[in-house]
């Protein structure tokens, strides 16, 4: 097609030759530009049903992005039926869209795994956004979008309370207000950063990151920082959607204050073994997960927060009566 610019009412072709794209719209048996731009065509997608060229028009003096197989999208989700939720793609392997693209996912798309067991509205729900892969063309209004990896799915999501919710897990999140669970499709567990604390020994981190590095990316997206020591540690907890440490007594019950999902580590070189006797003994009350370094790993992935029991602060009264009664000093 030509370089001449259109306008906003401009005919451009008949509907039953060409299909509407970006930057038109049909009106009786016409095809309309709704913006100033240059109007182009492009082949429809080949497994499509419908085999008519597709014209959009293209904001003059703009380069437009567009999505292709392949391409990595943030969308946010519009509607959920129970055979697909439909979405408008907003980024592009990072890059803003200037224009209007939708996009769907349907149900056999959303994991690799049970798919027959897939229910959409447990996975995403209208404004959600989600990270998700274009696996074709589609028809010649919606790209075909893909969840099924585990590096996808919804990224960030609001509560019914319009809190912005955090990730227990790969398919949970809770509204920290109401503390009510919510099902969603995560992006692995939901977990976009790792910070670690590393202490002043003589090991160095060099697997995560390179040696002396304290901060990056890894291929995933995973953003790491690491430090030798901070004054407090409490701003780091608290933003936390999940804390992994030692169980030493003071980091377990400062965790479980939070009421954070905790993983506990003994270190079981100290003071007789004393830490993983705590650490059995408060996974048994169900308040947190205990872990060797050799199974954290499979802690993690197999970690269900919402199972974990709120921990209670206790009352001190009984160990006072007990002292009391040792020392013989009448109860009152």
């Amino acid at each position: 097609m030509g370089d001449s610019t259109v306008c906003p009412g401009d005919r451009l072709f008949n509907a039953a030759e060409y299909l509407a794209g970006a930057g038109t719209y049909v009106k009786g048996d016409q095809i309309y530009t709704s913006l100033v731009g240059i109007p182009q065509s492009f082949a429809g997608s080949s497994t499509a049903e419908d085999k008519r060229p597709v014209v959009e028009v293209v904001r003059s003096g703009s380069k437009v992005k567009i999505p292709e197989a392949g391409n990595i999208v943030i969308a946010k989700v519009n509607k959920v039926n129970p055979r697909l939720a439909s979405a408008s793609l907003l980024c592009v392997n990072t890059q803003p869209l200037n224009d209007s693209f939708s996009g769907i996912i349907r149900q056999q798309d959303v994991r690799a795994t049970e798919i027959d067991k897939v229910e959409l509205y447990s996975c995403f729900r209208p404004g959600d956004l989600v990270r998700a892969e274009v696996i074709s063309l589609g028809d010649s209004r919606s790209y075909y979008l893909s969840t099924a990896k585990n590096d996808l799915g919804v990224v960030y999501a609001k509560s019914l309370n319009g809190a912005p919710m955090i990730p227990l897990s790969w398919q949970e999140m809770q509204c920290p207000v109401t503390k009510v669970v919510e099902k969603r499709k995560l992006v692995a567990h939901g977990y976009k950063k790792l910070i670690m604390q590393v202490g002043s020994g003589s090991h160095v981190p060099c697997v995560v990151l390179p040696r002396g590095q304290k901060s990056g990316c890894l291929p995933n997206g995973l953003e790491v920082e690491c430090f030798v020591y901070a004054p407090s540690l409490a701003q780091h907890m608290q933003s936390s959607a999940l804390i992994i440490s030692h169980a030493g007594s003071g980091s377990v019950f400062e965790a479980l204050r939070l009421r954070k999902p905790l993983i506990a580590v003994p270190n079981v070189i100290l003071m007789a073994n004393h830490q993983a006797e705590l650490a059995e003994h408060l996974e048994a009350m169900g308040h947190l997960v205990s872990a060797t370094p050799a199974t954290l790993v499979d802690a993690v992935r197999q970690l269900k927060a919402s199972k974990l029991v709120p921990y209670e602060k206790g009352s001190p009264r009984g160990i006072v009566a007990a002292i009391d009664e040792l020392m013989g000093f009448a109860a009152s």
